[in-house]
Protein backbone atom coordinates (compact mmCIF):
# COMPACT_ATOMS: atom_id res chain seq x y z
CA UNK A 1 0.00 0.00 0.00
CA UNK A 2 1.38 3.35 -0.99
CA UNK A 3 -0.27 6.67 -0.35
CA UNK A 4 -1.15 9.50 1.98
CA UNK A 5 -0.88 8.71 5.68
CA UNK A 6 -4.26 10.38 6.12
CA UNK A 7 -5.73 7.56 4.03
CA UNK A 8 -3.97 4.85 6.03
CA UNK A 9 -6.00 5.25 9.23
CA UNK A 10 -9.21 5.18 7.16
CA UNK A 11 -8.09 1.95 5.50
CA UNK A 12 -7.14 0.46 8.87
CA UNK A 13 -10.50 1.43 10.33
CA UNK A 14 -12.26 -0.49 7.55
CA UNK A 15 -10.08 -3.51 8.24
CA UNK A 16 -10.77 -3.22 11.97
CA UNK A 17 -14.51 -3.06 11.29
CA UNK A 18 -14.66 -6.15 9.09
CA UNK A 19 -12.40 -8.16 11.36
CA UNK A 20 -13.76 -7.20 14.75
CA UNK A 21 -17.37 -7.67 13.69
CA UNK A 22 -16.49 -11.20 12.62
CA UNK A 23 -14.57 -11.89 15.83
CA UNK A 24 -17.52 -10.71 17.93
CA UNK A 25 -19.41 -13.72 16.61
CA UNK A 26 -16.65 -16.20 17.49
CA UNK A 27 -14.92 -15.06 20.66
CA UNK A 28 -16.71 -14.85 24.04
CA UNK A 29 -17.27 -11.29 25.16
CA UNK A 30 -15.26 -10.00 28.11
CA UNK A 31 -17.21 -9.88 31.37
CA UNK A 32 -15.80 -6.45 32.17
CA UNK A 33 -18.33 -3.62 32.07
CA UNK A 34 -18.33 0.00 33.09
CA UNK A 35 -21.09 2.27 34.34
CA UNK A 36 -21.97 5.53 32.63
CA UNK A 37 -19.57 8.32 33.52
CA UNK A 38 -19.98 12.03 33.05
CA UNK A 39 -16.57 13.02 34.35
CA UNK A 40 -13.13 12.47 32.88
CA UNK A 41 -10.23 11.55 35.13
CA UNK A 42 -6.82 12.31 33.67
CA UNK A 43 -4.95 12.89 36.91
CA UNK A 44 -3.61 9.38 37.46
CA UNK A 45 -3.10 8.06 33.93
CA UNK A 46 -2.71 9.12 30.36
CA UNK A 47 -6.23 8.22 29.35
CA UNK A 48 -9.62 9.61 28.49
CA UNK A 49 -12.73 7.78 29.74
CA UNK A 50 -16.11 8.07 28.03
CA UNK A 51 -19.57 6.90 29.01
CA UNK A 52 -20.15 3.20 28.47
CA UNK A 53 -22.54 0.46 29.56
CA UNK A 54 -21.56 -2.18 26.97
CA UNK A 55 -19.17 -5.08 26.79
CA UNK A 56 -15.62 -3.84 26.28
CA UNK A 57 -13.05 -5.10 23.77
CA UNK A 58 -9.33 -4.52 24.26
CA UNK A 59 -7.19 -3.14 21.44
CA UNK A 60 -3.40 -2.73 21.67
CA UNK A 61 -1.45 -0.54 19.25
CA UNK A 62 2.33 -0.94 19.26
CA UNK A 63 4.49 1.84 17.83
CA UNK A 64 1.79 4.31 18.85
CA UNK A 65 4.17 7.25 19.09
CA UNK A 66 5.31 6.90 15.48
CA UNK A 67 4.05 8.79 12.46
CA UNK A 68 1.39 6.27 11.39
CA UNK A 69 0.54 5.43 15.00
CA UNK A 70 -0.32 9.01 15.93
CA UNK A 71 -2.48 9.48 12.82
CA UNK A 72 -4.26 6.20 13.53
CA UNK A 73 -4.95 7.10 17.17
CA UNK A 74 -6.41 10.45 16.14
CA UNK A 75 -8.65 8.82 13.55
CA UNK A 76 -9.91 6.08 15.86
CA UNK A 77 -10.60 8.59 18.63
CA UNK A 78 -12.84 10.65 16.37
CA UNK A 79 -14.39 7.99 14.14
CA UNK A 80 -14.33 4.82 16.22
CA UNK A 81 -13.60 1.30 14.97
CA UNK A 82 -16.94 -0.23 14.00
CA UNK A 83 -20.40 1.10 13.22
CA UNK A 84 -22.07 -1.17 15.77
CA UNK A 85 -23.65 1.00 18.46
CA UNK A 86 -23.08 -1.69 21.10
CA UNK A 87 -19.31 -1.98 20.56
CA UNK A 88 -17.03 -0.44 23.16
CA UNK A 89 -13.24 -0.41 23.03
CA UNK A 90 -10.34 0.30 25.35
CA UNK A 91 -7.31 1.30 23.31
CA UNK A 92 -3.88 0.78 24.86
CA UNK A 93 -1.13 2.72 23.09
CA UNK A 94 2.32 1.17 23.47
CA UNK A 95 5.38 3.33 22.90
CA UNK A 96 9.08 2.96 23.59
CA UNK A 97 11.21 6.03 24.18
CA UNK A 98 9.41 9.21 23.09
CA UNK A 99 9.11 11.13 26.39
CA UNK A 100 6.50 13.59 25.11
CA UNK A 101 4.04 10.93 23.95
CA UNK A 102 2.06 10.32 27.19
CA UNK A 103 1.42 14.02 27.76
CA UNK A 104 0.66 14.56 24.07
CA UNK A 105 -1.89 11.73 24.14
CA UNK A 106 -3.46 13.12 27.31
CA UNK A 107 -3.63 16.60 25.79
CA UNK A 108 -5.10 15.29 22.54
CA UNK A 109 -7.78 13.30 24.37
CA UNK A 110 -8.65 16.21 26.62
CA UNK A 111 -8.98 18.59 23.69
CA UNK A 112 -11.04 16.03 21.76
CA UNK A 113 -13.41 15.07 24.56
CA UNK A 114 -16.44 16.64 22.87
CA UNK A 115 -15.59 14.96 19.57
CA UNK A 116 -14.54 11.58 20.99
CA UNK A 117 -16.39 8.69 19.38
CA UNK A 118 -18.78 7.06 21.89
CA UNK A 119 -17.37 3.57 21.20
CA UNK A 120 -13.95 4.58 22.59
CA UNK A 121 -14.05 4.01 26.34
CA UNK A 122 -10.45 4.96 27.02
CA UNK A 123 -7.02 5.54 25.49
CA UNK A 124 -3.96 4.89 27.63
CA UNK A 125 -0.23 5.04 26.97
CA UNK A 126 2.26 2.51 28.32
CA UNK A 127 5.93 1.71 27.73
CA UNK A 128 6.85 -1.42 25.77
CA UNK A 129 10.46 -2.23 24.87
CA UNK A 130 10.79 -5.17 22.49
CA UNK A 131 14.57 -5.14 22.77
CA UNK A 132 15.00 -5.52 26.52
CA UNK A 133 11.69 -7.00 27.65
CA UNK A 134 11.89 -10.79 27.91
CA UNK A 135 8.15 -11.16 28.41
CA UNK A 136 6.26 -8.61 26.34
CA UNK A 137 3.00 -10.53 26.77
CA UNK A 138 3.09 -10.04 30.56
CA UNK A 139 3.94 -6.36 30.15
CA UNK A 140 1.00 -5.86 27.83
CA UNK A 141 -1.40 -7.75 30.09
CA UNK A 142 -0.33 -5.68 33.10
CA UNK A 143 -0.90 -2.48 31.12
CA UNK A 144 -4.36 -3.72 30.14
CA UNK A 145 -5.32 -4.59 33.70
CA UNK A 146 -5.03 -8.31 32.94
CA UNK A 147 -7.89 -8.07 30.43
CA UNK A 148 -7.60 -10.46 27.48
CA UNK A 149 -6.34 -8.69 24.36
CA UNK A 150 -8.63 -9.01 21.34
CA UNK A 151 -6.56 -7.35 18.60
CA UNK A 152 -3.00 -6.05 18.30
CA UNK A 153 -2.20 -3.50 15.62
CA UNK A 154 1.55 -4.01 15.37
CA UNK A 155 3.26 -0.90 13.96
CA UNK A 156 6.44 -0.92 16.08
CA UNK A 157 9.68 -1.62 14.24
CA UNK A 158 13.34 -0.81 14.00
CA UNK A 159 12.74 0.75 10.61
CA UNK A 160 16.07 2.18 9.48
CA UNK A 161 17.59 -0.26 6.95
CA UNK A 162 21.02 1.25 7.53
CA UNK A 163 20.83 0.86 11.32
CA UNK A 164 19.45 -2.68 11.07
CA UNK A 165 22.29 -3.75 8.81
CA UNK A 166 24.89 -2.88 11.44
CA UNK A 167 22.86 -3.94 14.49
CA UNK A 168 21.50 -7.37 13.48
CA UNK A 169 20.86 -8.73 16.98
CA UNK A 170 18.76 -5.71 17.88
CA UNK A 171 16.95 -5.82 14.52
CA UNK A 172 15.93 -9.48 14.84
CA UNK A 173 14.73 -9.05 18.42
CA UNK A 174 12.63 -5.93 17.78
CA UNK A 175 11.28 -6.77 14.33
CA UNK A 176 10.38 -10.41 15.06
CA UNK A 177 8.48 -10.08 18.38
CA UNK A 178 7.36 -13.69 18.78
CA UNK A 179 6.22 -12.96 22.34
CA UNK A 180 3.09 -11.31 20.91
CA UNK A 181 1.81 -14.76 19.96
CA UNK A 182 1.55 -15.66 23.65
CA UNK A 183 -1.39 -13.26 23.97
CA UNK A 184 -3.46 -15.44 21.60
CA UNK A 185 -4.83 -12.27 19.98
CA UNK A 186 -5.45 -11.37 16.37
CA UNK A 187 -2.61 -9.31 14.91
CA UNK A 188 -2.72 -6.72 12.13
CA UNK A 189 0.93 -6.40 11.14
CA UNK A 190 2.49 -3.44 9.34
CA UNK A 191 5.17 -4.98 7.12
CA UNK A 192 7.12 -3.43 4.24
CA UNK A 193 7.64 -3.61 0.50
CA UNK A 194 11.31 -4.26 1.24
CA UNK A 195 10.51 -7.96 1.48
CA UNK A 196 10.90 -7.80 -2.32
CA UNK A 197 14.10 -7.44 -4.28
CA UNK A 198 12.72 -4.31 -5.88
CA UNK A 199 13.36 -5.19 -9.53
CA UNK A 200 9.69 -5.66 -10.44
CA UNK A 201 7.24 -2.90 -11.24
CA UNK A 202 4.28 -4.46 -9.40
CA UNK A 203 3.80 -7.23 -6.87
CA UNK A 204 0.56 -8.97 -5.90
CA UNK A 205 -0.46 -11.26 -3.04
CA UNK A 206 -0.17 -14.21 -5.41
CA UNK A 207 3.52 -13.53 -5.96
CA UNK A 208 4.87 -14.39 -2.50
CA UNK A 209 7.41 -16.69 -4.14
CA UNK A 210 9.12 -13.54 -5.41
CA UNK A 211 10.01 -12.29 -1.94
CA UNK A 212 13.75 -11.69 -1.86
CA UNK A 213 14.77 -8.97 0.60
CA UNK A 214 18.13 -7.39 -0.16
CA UNK A 215 18.83 -6.06 3.35
CA UNK A 216 18.49 -7.23 6.93
CA UNK A 217 15.53 -4.96 7.62
CA UNK A 218 13.49 -6.65 4.88
CA UNK A 219 14.56 -10.08 6.12
CA UNK A 220 13.40 -9.41 9.68
CA UNK A 221 10.04 -8.10 8.47
CA UNK A 222 9.54 -11.09 6.17
CA UNK A 223 10.46 -13.44 9.02
CA UNK A 224 7.65 -12.12 11.20
CA UNK A 225 5.25 -12.44 8.28
CA UNK A 226 6.14 -16.13 8.15
CA UNK A 227 5.65 -16.46 11.91
CA UNK A 228 2.11 -15.12 11.53
CA UNK A 229 1.39 -17.31 8.49
CA UNK A 230 2.36 -20.41 10.46
CA UNK A 231 0.36 -19.28 13.50
CA UNK A 232 -2.68 -18.77 11.24
CA UNK A 233 -2.27 -22.23 9.83
CA UNK A 234 -1.83 -24.05 13.13
CA UNK A 235 -4.71 -22.20 14.81
CA UNK A 236 -7.03 -22.81 11.89
CA UNK A 237 -7.50 -19.08 11.34
CA UNK A 238 -6.85 -19.60 7.63
CA UNK A 239 -9.42 -22.37 7.33
CA UNK A 240 -6.83 -25.17 7.54
CA UNK A 241 -7.69 -28.50 9.17
CA UNK A 242 -5.69 -27.96 12.34
CA UNK A 243 -5.57 -31.64 13.29
CA UNK A 244 -3.10 -32.31 10.49
CA UNK A 245 -0.72 -29.45 11.22
CA UNK A 246 -0.70 -29.24 15.01
CA UNK A 247 3.04 -29.72 15.19
CA UNK A 248 4.08 -28.78 11.68
CA UNK A 249 2.89 -29.23 8.13
CA UNK A 250 0.23 -31.53 6.76
CA UNK A 251 2.65 -34.50 6.73
CA UNK A 252 3.40 -34.16 10.44
CA UNK A 253 6.83 -32.68 9.74
CA UNK A 254 8.27 -29.72 11.71
CA UNK A 255 7.48 -26.26 10.33
CA UNK A 256 9.93 -25.15 7.63
CA UNK A 257 12.58 -22.47 8.33
CA UNK A 258 11.21 -18.94 8.34
CA UNK A 259 13.38 -17.89 5.39
CA UNK A 260 14.86 -19.80 2.52
CA UNK A 261 18.65 -19.65 2.06
CA UNK A 262 18.10 -17.24 -0.83
CA UNK A 263 15.91 -14.95 1.29
CA UNK A 264 18.30 -15.08 4.24
CA UNK A 265 21.27 -14.13 2.08
CA UNK A 266 24.37 -13.40 4.15
CA UNK A 267 22.36 -12.90 7.36
CA UNK A 268 22.23 -15.39 10.23
CA UNK A 269 18.87 -16.38 11.71
CA UNK A 270 18.99 -16.39 15.54
CA UNK A 271 18.58 -19.79 17.22
CA UNK A 272 15.38 -18.71 18.98
CA UNK A 273 13.75 -18.32 15.55
CA UNK A 274 14.42 -21.92 14.54
CA UNK A 275 11.33 -24.09 13.87
CA UNK A 276 12.01 -26.13 16.99
CA UNK A 277 12.06 -23.03 19.20
CA UNK A 278 9.13 -21.30 17.52
CA UNK A 279 6.73 -24.20 17.93
CA UNK A 280 6.30 -23.42 21.64
CA UNK A 281 4.86 -20.00 20.76
CA UNK A 282 2.29 -21.28 18.28
CA UNK A 283 -1.28 -22.11 19.38
CA UNK A 284 -2.00 -25.52 20.88
CA UNK A 285 -5.13 -27.60 21.27
CA UNK A 286 -5.74 -25.99 24.66
CA UNK A 287 -5.10 -22.36 23.68
CA UNK A 288 -6.26 -22.02 20.10
CA UNK A 289 -9.30 -19.88 19.36
CA UNK A 290 -8.89 -19.62 15.60
CA UNK A 291 -6.92 -16.40 15.88
CA UNK A 292 -6.21 -14.93 12.50
CA UNK A 293 -3.64 -12.39 11.46
CA UNK A 294 -3.48 -9.84 8.65
CA UNK A 295 -0.32 -8.49 7.01
CA UNK A 296 -0.13 -5.08 5.34
CA UNK A 297 2.93 -4.46 3.16
CA UNK A 298 3.42 -0.72 3.04
CA UNK A 299 5.58 1.38 0.80
CA UNK A 300 6.57 5.03 1.30
CA UNK A 301 3.86 6.73 3.39
CA UNK A 302 3.39 10.44 2.88
CA UNK A 303 0.98 12.83 4.52
CA UNK A 304 0.26 15.72 6.83
CA UNK A 305 2.23 16.49 10.01
CA UNK A 306 1.41 14.37 13.04
CA UNK A 307 -1.67 15.45 15.03
CA UNK A 308 0.15 15.51 18.39
CA UNK A 309 1.82 18.65 19.70
CA UNK A 310 5.42 17.44 19.81
CA UNK A 311 5.19 15.10 16.82
CA UNK A 312 7.03 11.81 16.57
CA UNK A 313 10.66 10.78 16.93
CA UNK A 314 11.39 11.19 13.23
CA UNK A 315 9.59 14.52 13.29
CA UNK A 316 7.52 14.13 10.16
CA UNK A 317 7.03 12.22 6.96
CA UNK A 318 9.28 12.60 3.93
CA UNK A 319 7.03 15.39 2.61
CA UNK A 320 7.76 17.64 5.59
CA UNK A 321 11.46 16.82 5.32
CA UNK A 322 11.52 17.96 1.69
CA UNK A 323 9.49 21.06 2.51
CA UNK A 324 11.86 22.02 5.31
CA UNK A 325 14.90 21.60 3.09
CA UNK A 326 13.34 23.63 0.30
CA UNK A 327 12.26 26.51 2.52
CA UNK A 328 15.68 26.66 4.17
CA UNK A 329 17.50 26.43 0.80
CA UNK A 330 19.53 23.49 2.11
CA UNK A 331 21.43 21.39 -0.41
CA UNK A 332 20.34 17.76 0.05
CA UNK A 333 21.17 14.37 -1.49
CA UNK A 334 17.83 12.57 -1.79
CA UNK A 335 19.05 9.29 -3.23
CA UNK A 336 21.53 6.96 -1.57
CA UNK A 337 21.90 3.24 -1.38
CA UNK A 338 21.16 1.98 2.13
Amino acid sequence: MQGDARDFPRFSRSLFSLWLCRKLDHKPAHAQRTTAQNATNLSSSTSITMASTSTIKTIVITGSSGYVGQHLIAHLARHGITDNDNDRFKVYCAYNSLPTFPSDLSEFCQNSIDAMHPSIVSMEAFVLDFQSDDNVACTILRACGDAAVDVILHLAALSSPYYCQFHPEEAWRINVPIGLLNLNADIIYMSTDQVYEGTGMFYSEEEDEKTLPVNLYGRTKLAFERVLFMSNRISGGDGTNTDSCENGDDDGLPPPPLLTPQELGDSILPDYLSPQQLIQHYPTTTTKSKSSHVILRSSLILGAPTPFTHGCKKGSSFLQFVQQRLTSYTSTDYYMNE
